[in-house]
């Protein structure tokens, strides 16, 4: 019986190193998907940056078409209607490159509002793991006081002894 304060110490510090240890694999776990999210979200960007420009690449091609068209037909692209038609046309593939934009930066957003939960998970889990170290020291220490010394052994403390 001259060992069960010893184990009672070695098995409180056990219990809060793995406390520390699950806090700290969790926040690790967090960061990692934090780092995903992030990585995510600048793919993202770069998706939709190469996504509007290979839409302006298009439309200005489309545009050049149609006003190749218009000079073989012998029509003057650059008057009257057909004119119009090119701006409204010109206008309308901007949004559209525009939109295109948009929505990846939406999609980015998204991932980096993702990444920042993530951090904060990590960051609560880690504080999490030595709080339950320290409630696991504070358990320890005060089931050890909670012994008496009878007959030079450690019993539990009883108010009828």
């Amino acid at each position: 019986m001259a060992f069960a304060p010893i184990l009672a110490a070695v098995s409180t510090a056990v219990g809060a190193l793995g406390a520390v240890y699950q806090g700290n694999a969790a926040a690790a776990q967090a960061n990692a998907q934090a780092d995903n999210a992030a990585m995510n979200a600048r793919n993202a960007r770069l998706q939709g940056n190469a996504q509007e420009e290979t839409m302006r690449r298009r439309n200005a091609l489309q545009m050049g078409n149609v006003r190749a068209a218009a000079v073989e037909t012998g029509f003057d692209p650059n008057s009257g209607s057909l004119a119009s038609l090119q701006v409204n046309n010109a206008q309308e593939m901007e949004l559209d490159a525009l939109t295109s934009r948009y929505s990846s930066n939406l999609d980015a957003i998204s991932f980096d509002n993702e990444a920042a939960t993530r951090r904060s998970q990590a960051s609560a889990a880690r504080k999490s793991g030595y709080l339950n170290a320290f409630g696991t020291l504070a358990q320890g220490t005060a089931s050890y006081g909670g012994l008496s010394k009878i007959g030079g052994v450690l019993v539990p403390a009883s108010p009828y002894w």
